[in-house]
């Protein structure tokens, strides 16, 4: 499927129930859909596929069609201009990620469980969240927030003017050059944190929170002032609560939005397991800020939750 567009600025929206997502710029001028797993004119009989105004959308249809295919996995490809300016929205249930070779991306992007990849982005300003899976974000610029329940984060090259890293259970790794307009923020509960900063500069600093696990900064270091660790390591009894607040909440807020957002076109117990898993793991950091479990019991214990 091949659908021409007017101008650079372009919107997709992709939602599914299972199945990996890859967009990726490439040196042609229209966008490209392919479902490369189906026979052809079959596509209709899945998705719910509609393209006008430069927008376009893609979507599982409902729960009986998905019940119908046994909840088969039918990965979507799509392929955008690479000077083209995307905002996106990208949902998925059951499956990776990928997105590459852009000049400009805005939106967000979320899995309940699979991995989201991120890379080669001259200008990027996106939120991207996950329960089970590893968010890599490399050779990208720009504004980031991450949030993950479970899994590693690693952002690698490019240049940041704002970045917020949210993490449960994983380490958590960056190198790139900085030169930041507000603090680099990066909140764990239980893995290690490791920054190595290729190159600082901008009137910001690093704060970094950490209940378990070893923090690491290298590199280019701001100067001390600049740099703010707090770390509660086996010292629950002194645990802020305000650090669950802070860091830990907005992160089941936008995990919750998340499997909200993809109800709609879910199926029911798709969306109940999530929705249970993801009531299991607040249930198990609320028993962590109030010191009735360590960091590492309850790393085990979201691990038993995948």
């Amino acid at each position: 499927m091949n659908y021409e567009i007017n101008g650079e600025k372009i919107k997709v929206n992709i939602s599914l129930l299972t199945g990996d997502i890859e967009l990726k710029g490439t040196s042609r001028t229209d966008i490209s859909v392919d479902f490369d797993e189906l026979r052809k004119g079959t596509a209709e009989e899945i998705f719910d596929i509609k393209f006008e105004n430069n927008e376009l959308m893609i979507a599982q249809k409902n729960k009986k069609l998905s019940q119908y295919i046994n909840m088969e996995s039918f990965p979507v490809s799509v392929e955008v201009p690479e000077d083209c300016i995307l905002e996106a929205v990208m949902d998925s249930l059951k499956g990776d990620i990928s997105v590459s070779a852009l000049s400009g991306l805005k939106g967000k992007v979320s899995s309940k469980k699979g991995d989201i990849s991120v890379s080669e982005i001259k200008e990027i300003d996106a939120d991207i969240s996950i329960i089970s899976g590893d968010i890599s974000v490399s050779g990208s610029s720009g504004s980031l927030s991450t949030s993950a329940i479970s899994g590693d984060t690693s952002v690698s090259g490019g240049n940041f003017t704002a970045l917020k890293i949210r993490s449960v259970s994983g380490d958590v790794s960056v190198s790139c050059e900085l030169d930041l307009k507000e603090d680099l923020s990066i909140n764990s509960v239980t893995g290690d944190v490791s920054v190595n900063i290729v190159k600082f500069s901008g009137d910001a600093g690093i704060t970094i929170s950490s209940v378990s696990g070893d923090v690491d900064i290298s590199g280019d270091k701001p100067a001390d002032d600049k740099i703010r660790i707090s770390q509660v390591k086996g010292e629950f009894a002194k645990f802020n609560k305000a650090f669950f607040q802070d860091s830990l909440k907005p992160m089941i807020k936008n995990l919750k939005e998340h499997l909200k957002d993809v109800t709609s076109h879910g199926s029911r117990s798709e969306v109940h397991s999530a929705k249970q898993g993801n009531q299991n793991i607040s249930q198990i950091l609320n028993m962590v800020s109030e010191g009735k479990i360590t960091a590492e019991e309850a790393e085990k214990l979201i691990s038993a939750l995948k």
